[in-house]
């Protein structure tokens, strides 16, 4: 079945929500009603079968939309797409979404769609952007909805190729993986902003626990060699055991200078990975940013509306 006659299973990231969560938030603070109301795009991947046909979505980020002449800008959205693709090549637009406290998800109200079949993004050839769809998906989501446990307000709707929003529901679901990152990413900044003297606080306090249940085993020991208590075979092999699976450690300052520099070197490792990956990512778009400026004959401030 062709991708217009058949809704698709969708998938959004974490990071989507947290995208159009983060613009809904900044519009809240401002005085217009109107402004409270986050409008913009769905960036993410169609997956396709053998035949080419799609048969899901994944949505894995979203673009702001900036108002021009009152409605949003197309040309500034294309070029926004253009600077994504220049990191991600697979990625393009999916749909639209409308984020508000309040929004009907039950009959939804579309806006001018300012990149369709007829105006794709590839029309601005500045903005250097690609699409293999025109966008099929509408989110809409209710910021102030309290619904039952997993319902989070959030409803998709299927757009037809002329943009019309069609009334059945597009089942959805949120990327587990991702939400496993995400969650991974922040336990591992909070560990990385604890100081290293707490880190070997803790180390020390299951080295005491150790020890203490050393002291017993010692304390058993010496009374078996003096003759105290009678020996018990199987708890002496378990001992034995126990004692050719512990590593041999040195004085307890060397232990903790030990732990300090491995801790230091693999901190030093983690930070500079972290500043590779962002400043490749950086290079590239600020390429992606320069090329665009110098082909459009504006700054970059004043083309992104800053």
């Amino acid at each position: 079945m062709s991708a217009d006659k058949k809704a698709h299973q969708c998938t959004i990231g974490p990071s989507a929500l947290i995208s159009i969560s983060d613009h809904l938030t900044r519009l809240e603070f401002t005085q217009s009603e109107k402004e409270k109301i986050a409008l913009g795009g769905l960036v993410g991947e169609y997956i396709r079968d053998k035949q080419g046909n799609i048969t899901s979505v994944k949505i894995l980020d979203s673009i702001e939309g900036t108002y021009e002449n009152g409605q949003l800008d197309a040309e500034k959205m294309a070029t926004m797409i253009g600077l994504t693709q220049t990191n991600y090549k697979t990625y393009e637009l999916v749909g639209y979404y409308n984020a508000s406290k309040g929004a009907d998800i039950k009959n939804p109200k579309g806006f001018k769609w300012p990149l369709t079949k007829e105006n794709p993004a590839s029309k601005f050839e500045d903005a250097e952007a690609k699409e293999t769809h025109f966008p099929t998906i509408y989110l809409v989501w209710d910021a102030a909805a309290k619904g039952t446990k997993g319902d989070l307000g959030i409803r998709m709707f299927s757009l037809d190729k002329k943009g019309q929003i069609k009334k059945n529901k597009v089942p959805y679901g949120i990327e587990q993986r991702d939400a496993e990152v995400i969650a991974l990413n922040d336990v591992l900044t909070l560990e990385s902003n604890r100081t290293s003297l707490t880190k070997l606080q803790r180390y020390r306090e299951g080295v005491s626990n150790l020890m203490s249940r050393a002291d017993i085993l010692l304390e058993y020991l010496t009374d078996v060699a003096e003759s105290k208590k009678t020996a018990d075979s199987s708890v002496l092999r378990g001992i034995n055991s126990l004692l050719s699976r512990l590593p041999l450690t040195g004085g307890k300052a060397e232990f903790e200078d030990a732990l300090l520099d491995e801790y230091a070197m693999s901190q030093l490792y983690a930070y500079l990975g972290a500043m590779t990956e962002g400043s490749a990512m950086l290079a590239n778009n600020n390429i992606a940013v320069s090329k665009a400026s110098s082909r459009s004959g504006y700054s970059g401030n004043r083309m992104f509306g800053f």
